[in-house]
């Protein structure tokens, strides 16, 4: 007498489908490449871009750059008293130049977008200073001397991810 292994193969694949719907696969940051003198590295897919982080270390620690696959920086700062949001305008210094930038804010942190050009000027500088809602909101941000390295990294990231 033969089996019948049909309704049994129909049965395995419906559990296997329904085990894939229960649980959604999800993107998840992972590490990139070593860490330069305390700066740590991940790699990430957002909505089909790469994201490339570098988590600051030493006394700016909270400080994180995000470079997106477009070849812009986002830099991330702590400042839980700034209400969620976007500021229009919001204003990026470096040196004794500042320039208006569109922050935003999820009421912890403030992302300021800051182009290719501006991220030389900060590694030359080491530090920058933001601002948001007529500078009743501000901070000023000193980095160590290997920012430039950090900077370099992340550029590679986005490069090797499919980004510039």
């Amino acid at each position: 007498m033969a089996l019948n292994t049909a309704p049994m193969r129909r049965l395995v694949l419906v559990a296997a489908g329904l085990a894939a719907v229960a649980v959604p696969a999800q993107a998840a940051q992972e590490p990139y490449g070593q860490t330069i003198q305390g700066w740590r590295f991940t790699q990430d897919i957002e909505n089909g871009r790469p994201v490339c982080r570098a988590f600051s270390p030493g006394p700016t620690r909270n400080v994180i750059i995000q470079r997106l696959g477009s070849g812009t920086f986002v830099m991330s700062v702590p400042a839980s008293n700034v209400r969620a949001g976007q500021h229009e305008e919001a204003s990026f210094e470096v040196g004794r130049s500042a320039e208006p930038v569109n922050a935003r804010a999820d009421g912890n942190r403030v992302y300021l977008p800051v182009d290719d050009p501006t991220m030389g000027l900060v590694i030359q500088a080491g530090r920058f200073r933001w601002a948001v809602n007529g500078r009743r909101q501000m901070g000023d941000v000193a980095f160590n001397p290997s920012l430039g390295a950090a900077v370099n990294r992340l550029r590679q990231c986005t490069r090797a991810n499919g980004g510039r």
